[in-house]
């Protein structure tokens, strides 16, 4: 793991580079490398966080020849099997780097090298004779890539960060979506001119013409379902996790886990004990507010791996933590470099810390279950509602006040959505900002972006979907979507701030590839969610297989009425977001104070108001 930028097209590229990887130095710290053309108008940068080939895994990395650059955020977790069959091919490697199979794939097929990779990874290659520059994402987004082109200048980094002192200007309709989904989705960036590049696609740049492509090197397709028995996919799924674990174990620096009160990590820890005969240790953190906190589940799941694999090979600890902390919170939204707003991102944030504290330098979690095996309460929201539409008369007999997680402020957000039309019903669903909202709060300089659907970005990916099932629809949108822009964006950040790196087994795609080929009704019929996975570990103590999910989020509404009302609402009513016109203050003020009475929940929209003032705080300095 580590921070990559390049510049392409400029007398001052390796000064730039050197630059640009000063603002992302926080995503290595165990060397840095640079490699510049003969003429100085080519540069890639490598900060490097070494896990794999520590002794001289030093990047960019070259071929034989030197004649292909290479420049690596991530792990190729397949590098093995990929290293012995390039060297059979008499492939000489300089390093013991998993990084290096890239280039020696590259020279083998240009055109499908990415075919054969199995990992986490952004990268960039310099192919110095056809005079081009690939950028490259793995396929479910897993590590991030930032890239900008104007005209024959390209620039790229691995955090938008790595942007900042340019004369860049916002994009108010990123900026418009933003406050309809609490971030910014592929391909926009807060920025004008600055994109994100999307999983599971090569941008390649021709320096020599300017000309700058793009393709798609791989898809899901949940069309085509396979033939297997429940049982039979149960052993499949078993079989493929033990490869998926088992390749995310190889690591020279400490290894651990992440654990919650859930079945997902409870899954990916039982199986790394399964996989080998090392101890392990596990991080998990604890909230004072009951409602969130998951510390009886977690001590249920220790309990039972100790009993199960040796109370000596399993290693815990818990850590209860403070999100009263608003200067913390200000902080950890400043990490991201755009505006992003899941509150979640300050608990991810304090348990990487805590696990670099432990000495772990790896960490495993349970990221991408949900999404691939229907894990989340909305999809079962989805199907209910297809049989419960005409009930959404009963939206204005329930309370406004409500918080997020109440059973109140839960069957609210389930009939408002059953007022919209079966093709945006899960659109309105995910989002968390309504226009009637927006135009309460927006000021003059925002309130042009109203003309704007957010649900259009949301349709437009519908539109390229393949499965059939229309609940399935809703998660196969997820994994566009939720999963990249929001789920993984925030355990990137979270975890390189320390650096941590964190492998996720259930994101491994050939994992994905199966999941997506098996029936819906495996993975959720009813009220019963990630049946599959339930019925695959049935081991697994029945607290934990078949306790309620609760996420991994923070009690937002009482913290506005609470320890954070001060600062927010200074910060809200008299900040650059009123004074600037991005705000309309007497809107924003009757929504505050509607919040905090209790009558209403505006937790959402107030929060990504606060997180876009403090990001305004730090663009206009």
């Amino acid at each position: 793991m580590c921070g990559i930028a390049g510049v392409v097209g400029c007398a001052d590229a390796a000064m730039r580079v050197d630059a640009m990887l000063d603002r992302i130095a926080h995503r290595g710290r165990d060397g840095r490398g640079v490699w510049s053309s003969a003429d100085g108008s080519l540069s890639l940068g490598h900060e490097r966080m070494a896990v794999i080939g520590i002794a001289n895994g030093h990047q960019p990395l070259m071929n034989e020849d030197e004649t292909l650059i290479l420049a690596v955020n991530g792990e190729i977790y397949n590098y093995r099997e990929l290293r012995a069959e390039l060297e059979h091919k008499g492939h000489i490697f300089r390093s013991d780097s998993d990084s290096e199979v890239i280039v020696h794939l590259y020279e083998e097929d240009p055109e499908n090298f990415t075919d054969r990779l199995c990992g986490m990874f952004a990268f960039a290659l310099v192919d110095t004779v056809r005079n081009a520059l690939l950028l490259v994402r793995d396929r479910l987004g897993q590590k991030p890539l930032f890239y900008s082109c104007n005209g024959k200048e390209l620039t790229f980094a691995s955090e938008i960060t790595a942007f900042a002192g340019a004369e860049l200007k916002l994009n108010k309709h990123s900026i418009h979506h933003f406050f309809s989904y609490q971030f910014i989705p592929v391909p926009e960036t807060v920025y004008d001119g600055v994109s994100q590049l999307a999983p599971a696609t090569l941008v390649k740049f021709e320096w020599d013409s300017g000309k700058l492509s793009s393709r798609r090197y791989w898809n899901l397709d949940f069309s085509s379902k396979c033939a297997l028995s429940l049982r039979e996919a149960q052993t499949g799924l078993r079989n493929k996790l033990n490869i998926a674990v088992s390749r995310r174990l190889i690591s020279e620096v400490p290894l651990g886990g992440f654990l919650s009160g859930g079945l997902d990590s409870a899954i990916v820890a039982s199986t790394m004990l399964e996989q080998s005969d090392a101890s392990y240790k596990f991080i998990s953190i604890g909230f004072r507010d009951q409602a969130y906190d998951e510390s009886e589940d977690i001590a249920v799941t220790v309990e039972w791996l100790k009993r199960r694999y040796g109370a000596s090979r399993v290693d815990h600890e818990l850590v209860v933590v403070d999100i009263d902390d608003f200067d913390a919170m200000a902080e950890c939204a400043s990490f991201y470099g755009q505006p992003f707003a899941d509150a979640s991102m300050l608990p991810t944030l304090l348990l990487c810390r805590k696990t670099r504290e432990c000495g772990l330098k790896v960490a495993l979690s349970g990221d991408g279950a949900d999404e691939l095996f229907g894990g989340y309460e909305r999809y079962v929201a989805m199907n209910l509602a297809r049989r419960w539409h005409r009930l959404k008369w009963l939206t204005h007999l329930l309370p406004r006040g409500g918080g997020e997680r109440s059973v109140s402020g839960r069957l609210r957000r389930f009939f408002e959505m059953l007022n919209f039309p079966d093709r945006t019903r899960y659109f309105s669903l995910v989002a968390h900002g309504s226009r009637e909202v927006k135009q309460e709060i927006y000021g003059s300089g925002m309130t042009q972006q109203l003309k704007y659907d957010s649900a259009d970005i949301l349709s437009n990916l519908a539109d390229h979907l393949t499965a059939e099932n229309p609940v399935e629809r809703c998660a196969e949108l997820d994994l566009c979507s939720y999963l990249p822009g929001d789920v993984l964006t925030k355990v990137d950040i979270a975890s390189m701030r320390q650096p941590l790196e964190v492998r996720s087994p259930f994101l491994d795609h050939e994992i994905a590839e199966f999941a997506a080929s098996l029936p819906w009704k495996y993975k959720q019929s009813g009220f019963e969610r990630k049946i599959i996975l339930r019925k695959a570990f049935p081991e697994l103590p029945e607290r934990i297989r078949n306790g309620r999910k609760r996420g991994f989020g923070v009690p937002l509404a009482e913290l506005l009425r609470g320890a954070w009302k001060g600062a927010a609402s200074d910060l809200l009513l008299n900040g650059h977001g009123v004074k600037d016109g991005w705000f309309y203050r007497p809107g924003l003020a009757e929504m505050w104070k509607e919040h905090q009475s209790g009558r209403s929940d505006y937790s959402y929209t107030l929060f990504s108001a606060l997180v876009f003032e403090l990001f305004l705080q730090r663009h206009n300095c």
